[in-house]
C-alpha cells in the first residue's frame, strides 16, 4: 500500500514537479492533508482534490484583478491631479503675457471727421399714378431706363367708361348748340316782327298827316279865293279825317316786342344748356386726356411696371406702382450721425462719398441739412473719430447734397461718407495705443536709442480711431511704446 502510494506520488511530479498526468501545478502534500500519504478515504471521490485546486488558484485570481485595478486608479488620479497642475501653470502664465511693440510720433496735419454709411437717393423723385382707375394699357412709349421730359407721354389707356361718357357729352353739346342756334334766330325773327309792326304804324301816321296837310291846304286856297263851295268841300273834307287812331298799331308794336324778349328769354336758356353741356363735354375730354399719361417732371425712368394689356385696376390691388421717375441730375445720402457728435455737424461742412459699387469713385458732397428731432435707434453705421454709430444709439439725420452726380449713379446705391468738421495744421501725433494713464492724467513711455525708457505727460487734443493729437515734450520721430496684453487659452481636456 505505501509502496503504491509512493510511487504515485513520483509519477505524478516528474522530473519537473510538474502533473505529468494532468499537466497541473504540483502540489506540496502538506497542502491537502492525507491526499497523497494514504488512499482516499471510504466515501470521498477522486476528483475532490482537483476541485479544490481550482478554488484556490481562483482565489489567488481575484487578488490578482483586485491589485491591479487599484494600481490603475491611483495612476489615473495621478495623471489628472498632474494635468490640471499643468492646465492653471499655462493659463496664469498666459494671462500675465504682455506683448509690447512701439510707434512713432509724428507731427503733420490731423483731419477731425465723421463717417457713415446710407443710401443716395434722388433729390426729386415722383411716383406717375394715373388718375383713370379703371384704365387698361394700350400702349407704351418709354422703357426703364429712358431720360424723359415734363409732359412727354409716357403711356396711354383705354376706358369704358370715360368712352360712354365721353359719346354721352358730345350728343348733350350736339343738342345744346342746336337748340340755342334756333332760339338766337327765334329772337331774329320776333326782331323782324317788331319792325314791320313798327314800320305799319309809322306809315299810317305817315299817311294821315299827309291827308290832312293836303286838306288844310285846299281850304286855306278856298278861303283865300273867296270861294264858298271851295270852302265847304275842303271843310268836308277835312273833317272827314278826323283824328288819327293808332291804337291797333301800337298792340301790333307792342306784341312784337313781347315776342322778342321771349325770344330772347329762350336764347338765354338755350345759352345756358348749352354751357352746361359744354362743361360736361370738356370734363369728358379732360378725363380722356387722362388717359394719356404724362411725365409730370424731367428725369429718369427707374420704375415701370406697365405693358400692354395691364389693367391699372389689377396694378392697384397688386399694391404696384405703375412708373417712377427720379431727377437725378441731384442726389442725396442720408447719414446718421450720433448724439455725440451731431453738434459739431452742420450745414455747408464738406464730405467726401464714395459708392460701393463703383470702384474708384469719390463725389463732393455738403451737409445740406441737420434734423432737429432724433431719428429712431439706427441699424445704420456711422463713425466718428471716437465714436461708432449701432443698434440702440440715438442718431440725428444728415443730409448730405451730392450736386453734381455721376452718371453711373443710381438710386438705393450703397455709398460710405466722410464729413470733415475741423482741421488741425502741423500738430504732434501718437499712436492711440501708446496712451497711458486715466482722462486728464495721461503720458505716453519714450524709449530711447539705447532701449532706455521714460515717461512723458501729454494733453490729448483729439483723436480718431487710431491716432491722439497731442501735447507734450515730445519730438517728430520719437519711438513711443505701446503695450498691450495679449491672453491665450489652453484645452487639456
Amino acid at each position: 500500500m505505501d509502496e503504491q502510494g509512493t510511487g504515485h506520488q513520483v509519477e505524478r511530479e516528474g522530473a519537473s514537479g510538474a502533473d505529468t498526468t494532468t499537466g497541473l501545478p504540483a502540489v506540496a502534500p502538506e497542502t491537502l492533508p492525507g491526499m497523497y500519504a494514504s488512499a482516499a478515504p471510504q466515501g470521498e471521490t477522486a476528483d475532490q482534490p482537483f476541485r479544490a485546486l481550482e478554488a484556490q488558484r481562483a482565489q489567488r485570481r481575484r487578488k490578482r484583478s483586485i491589485k491591479i485595478i487599484a494600481t490603475v486608479v491611483i495612476v489615473v488620479v495621478i495623471a489628472f491631479a498632474g494635468a490640471l497642475a499643468i492646465r492653471a501653470k499655462l493659463l496664469s502664465n498666459a494671462a500675465a503675457a504682455t506683448t509690447v511693440s512701439t510707434g512713432t510720433v509724428t507731427r503733420g496735419d490731423f483731419d477731425k471727421e465723421v463717417s457713415g454709411t446710407g443710401k443716395l437717393n434722388p433729390v426729386n423723385s415722383v411716383t406717375v399714378t394715373p388718375e383713370v382707375t379703371d384704365g387698361v394699357v394700350t400702349s407704351v412709349s418709354v422703357a426703364q431706363g429712358d431720360t424723359v421730359s415734363a409732359g412727354q407721354v409716357l403711356f396711354t389707356m383705354s376706358s369704358d367708361t370715360i368712352s360712354k361718357t365721353m359719346t354721352t357729352a358730345q350728343q348733350g353739346l350736339d343738342s345744346a348748340n342746336l337748340a340755342l342756334k334756333q332760339a338766337q334766330a327765334g329772337v331774329s325773327s320776333a326782331q323782324s316782327a317788331v319792325t314791320q309792326a313798327e314800320s305799319a304804324r309809322q306809315s299810317a301816321i305817315d299817311t294821315y298827316d299827309g291827308n290832312l296837310s293836303t286838306a288844310q291846304q285846299q281850304l286855306a286856297a278856298a278861303q283865300a279865293a273867296g270861294d264858298a263851295a271851295a270852302i265847304a268841300k275842303a271843310q268836308e273834307s277835312l273833317a272827314s279825317l278826323g283824328s288819327l287812331n293808332t291804337s291797333s298799331l301800337d298792340s301790333a308794336v307792342d306784341s312784337a316786342t313781347s315776342g322778342v324778349t321771349s325770344a330772347q328769354n329762350a336764347v338765354d336758356t338755350a345759352s345756358l344748356a348749352q354751357s352746361q353741356a359744354k362743361s360736361s363735354y370738356d370734363s369728358a375730354v379732360a378725363a380722356s386726356d387722362k388717359l394719356n399719361v404724362t411725365a409730370s417732371i424731367s428725369g429718369q425712368i427707374t420704375v415701370l411696371n406697365v405693358e400692354v394689356g395691364t389693367s391699372l385696376a389689377a396694378l392697384t390691388t397688386a399694391g404696384k406702382t405703375a412708373c417712377q421717375i427720379a431727377d437725378l441730375s441731384k442726389m442725396v445720402m442720408t447719414l446718421p450721425v450720433n448724439e455725440i457728435d451731431i453738434s459739431t455737424v452742420a450745414t455747408g461742412q464738406a464730405a467726401m462719398v464714395e459708392v460701393d459699387a463703383i470702384t474708384g469713385l469719390t463725389l463732393n458732397a455738403t451737409v445740406d441739412k441737420v434734423a432737429a428731432t432724433t431719428t429712431s435707434s439706427s441699424t445704420s453705421s456711422a463713425t466718428s473719430s471716437l465714436n461708432t454709430t449701432s443698434v440702440g444709439v440715438v442718431t440725428y439725420d444728415v443730409n448730405l447734397l451730392i450736386s453734381n452726380p455721376d452718371p453711373r449713379l443710381k438710386p438705393g446705391m450703397s455709398a460710405t461718407a466722410t464729413i470733415l468738421f475741423k482741421h488741425y495744421t502741423d500738430v504732434l501725433q501718437v499712436p492711440l495705443t501708446s496712451l497711458q494713464g486715466s482722462t486728464g492724467d495721461q503720458h505716453v513711455t519714450v524709449q530711447d536709442a539705447d532701449g532706455t525708457t521714460h515717461d512723458v505727460p501729454v494733453t490729448v487734443v483729439t483723436s480718431d480711431d487710431l491716432t491722439a493729437v497731442v501735447e507734450g515734450d515730445l519730438a517728430d520721430g520719437d519711438t513711443v511704446t505701446t503695450p498691450f496684453a495679449t491672453s491665450s487659452s489652453t484645452s487639456l481636456l
